[in-house]
């Protein structure tokens, strides 16, 4: 059996098998601009991934998906022209 850790040191095996058995959630990966998991979005933000308001209205202009659209002045001040 091996010896447990000394205190304030990980046990990197036993950490590496709790993260190998997590399981990957059903709905899909995550939103590649919000980071988030399908079953982890509010009914909100599920709505403005649908290009909806909360109030199911169209979103107004301006509001794009596309960030570079969005964030003229970060992109240009980064360099990202």
């Amino acid at each position: 059996m091996k010896p447990s850790p000394s205190e304030g040191q990980v046990d990197t095996e036993r950490v590496a098998g709790r993260v190998d058995a997590l399981k990957a959630p059903a709905a899909g990966p995550p939103d590649p601009v919000t980071k988030l998991w399908p079953r982890h979005m509010s009914q909100a933000v599920q709505q403005q991934q649908k290009g909806l308001s909360a109030t199911g209205t169209a979103e107004p202009a301006g509001r794009s998906g596309n960030l570079k659209d969005r964030f003229p002045a970060y992109f240009e001040a980064y360099g990202y022209k």
